[in-house]
């Protein structure tokens, strides 16, 4: 195992955001066609990061609090959103077809997806009827999912991809700088490799709840810089052309450790991302972004 570069973080050159959101939060997702439940597009609305690297949840790690807060935030506000399509169930072949992208917008009704993130589409086994994942909202252990076999669902999407196929995860300020900056010419947007992931659907199809892991490699972190809260501060000697208030997403990193699982899945010096997660279906599939 390898340990990322130290930790350089000074708050005092960004924002960090409390928890909390603004309406946004609130605002009620449109309508669903129940009759017609694919092709359909569900929005990420709650992260609980269970590990970061070798660092685990209810441990104290500062890297994994700042990240909770941000990125739920983010979503809150809608600067970040994670899509995740159903393209196509069969469940007498029990397959599906699906992808992950990220979403641009200001609501739950004027989504838009950021081209350069959409990933491979990639089959998964769908368990009809079968439950794995509810949500559960508890507010003390930032919870937004938790395992359920008993909970009644549509069914149980299982993905297991390789190194292969990468996922960008991208957010954006709601004056359109982004908060990741890549220095080797790939999206501006966070790269996260060999995906596993558990979704189960609720019974009427509008919720999913479940768990991923997937593999960000200590190269792509010292190839991001990044923000958090808000693109603000001082130019980063380290992070050309990039945002004010931009550091190291290694630098971030620093006294995280690698772990021998991701290494592997990876084929290089990887670490762990896994996460438990909630989901809203949009009312419709997003177009790509124009322009």
């Amino acid at each position: 195992m390898t340990a990322a570069c130290g930790f350089k973080y000074e708050p005092t050159d960004n924002v960090l955001p409390a928890a909390t959101g603004n309406e946004s939060e609130t605002e009620t997702p449109p309508d669903v066609n129940a009759d017609s439940l694919f092709p359909a597009t569900f929005r990420i609305d709650c992260i609980d990061i269970l590990q970061l690297g070798d660092a685990e949840k209810g441990t104290g790690n500062f890297q994994i609090t700042t990240l909770q807060d941000t990125w739920n935030s983010d979503i809150a506000e809608f600067r970040l959103s994670i899509l995740l399509d159903l393209i196509e169930v069969d469940e007498t072949a029990g397959t599906a077809t699906t992808q992950i992208r990220s979403g641009v917008g200001f609501g739950w009704t004027d989504q838009c997806s950021e081209m350069s993130t959409d990933s491979a589409q990639v089959s998964a086994v769908y368990e009809a009827g079968v439950s794995a994942y509810a949500p559960m909202v508890d507010a003390e252990t930032n919870s937004c999912s938790a395992p359920d076999a008993a909970a009644v669902a549509s069914g149980t999407l299982t993905i297991d991809t390789d190194k292969s196929n990468i996922v960008y995860i991208y957010a954006e300020d709601n004056d359109g700088v982004a908060f990741n900056c890549a220095l080797d010419g790939t999206p501006d947007a966070i790269p996260v490799k060999a995906l596993q992931a558990t979704v189960t659907l609720s019974e009427d199809g509008v919720t999913a709840s479940g768990e991923l892991l997937g593999c960000m490699t200590e190269n792509d972190a010292n190839q991001r810089c990044t923000c958090l809260g808000k693109c603000a501060g001082n130019d980063n000697p380290d992070c050309p052309d990039c945002p004010g208030g931009s550091i190291k997403l290694g630098a971030l990193l620093g006294g995280i450790n690698a772990t021998d699982a991701c290494t592997a899945r990876a084929g290089e010096t990887a670490f762990d991302v896994r996460l438990r997660f909630t989901a809203r279906r949009l009312g419709e599939v997003p177009n790509a972004c124009s322009g």
